[in-house]
């Protein structure tokens, strides 16, 4: 699996210290090329696609503040949008980490409504198509699963055709560029797509749209250096479950580092704490 961090033909943010994690990366950009050809070369036109993006409130992200989306064809022609705001949380605003775009909907007018009255016409919406799109989408099925919308039928888009899928924009990035996947904003940016008020939901889903039909048209299956990297032989020796254990196992260190160092600062705060109060004692 070595041999792999030499190949030219590899970007380099794919080429990691873990042989297995630099396989199981190259696996997943070469599926991303796959799935963009797919989408462009055998989903219908008449096939609906939903633009999804959800908000939520900075301090506790359980709390869902907005859902946006936008049902549209390939060709770009916009079935249905809707942006709406959760009334329960209506008083809860954002600013401090992110931007508070909740009142600031570019593309009509926001609705409000109880989350339950919501969630059944999202619901409604989903039963219409046929595949699902977002950027860093995994956030966005995250929040609706925490209010038990059931996606099941929806399956991620990698090589193979779905009747059903889930599309991430990040992926189509990687595909396209061959670079590690950015922002929305700086997608936006690349393909110089107008934008303003992110991080309001119904906005994000348009332009998540607009981002995704460019990165569909910016695509061309026959570059040679696509052609060369699909060429990539993954080494013999390599299994994907050995990648999941090691995943697992660098996730927990990385949270065992992070307690031990929380652990650690809550100490040295309270060294200091007892110090200044010992040292006010002398003078008192």
């Amino acid at each position: 699996m070595d041999c792999l961090k030499y190949n030219i033909d590899i970007p380099k943010y794919i080429i990691k210290e873990s042989s297995l994690e630099t396989c199981h990366n190259l696996i997943r950009l070469q599926n991303n090329i796959k799935c963009i050809d797919i989408i462009n070369k055998k989903i219908s036109s008449t096939k609906l696609f939903l633009s999804l993006d959800t908000e939520s409130y900075e301090k506790n992200h359980n709390y869902l503040t907005e859902v946006g989306w936008i049902i549209f064809n390939k060709n770009g022609e916009i079935k249905e949008k809707k942006h709406y705001i959760v009334q329960e949380y209506l008083s809860l605003r954002n600013g401090k980490y992110v931007d508070d775009n909740k009142f600031n909907y570019n593309f009509g007018e926001s609705i409000t409504r109880p989350l339950n009255e919501i969630k059944l016409i999202l619901k409604m919406n989903l039963d219409r198509v046929n595949y699902i799109v977002g950027q860093g989408i995994k956030n966005d099925i995250c929040d609706l699963k925490k209010i038990n919308i059931d996606l099941s039928k929806f399956k991620e888009m990698n090589d193979t055709l779905e009747t059903y899928g889930i599309i991430d924009t990040q992926d189509l990035y990687a595909a396209n560029f061959f670079e590690s996947p950015v922002s929305l904003k700086k997608g936006l940016d690349k393909f110089f797509i107008s934008y303003r008020n992110l991080h309001n939901a119904g906005n994000d889903a348009y332009y998540t749209m607009k981002y995704f039909l460019a990165l569909l048209r910016n695509f061309e299956f026959s570059d040679s250096k696509i052609q060369n990297l699909l060429k990539i032989k993954i080494p013999d020796d390599y299994n994907e479950n050995d990648y999941i254990r090691y995943s697992e196992e660098k996730k927990l260190l990385k949270k065992q580092e992070k307690k031990l160092k929380k652990l650690s600062k809550i100490k040295r705060n309270n060294y200091r704490n007892n110090f200044y109060d010992d040292y006010a004692d002398i003078f008192l």
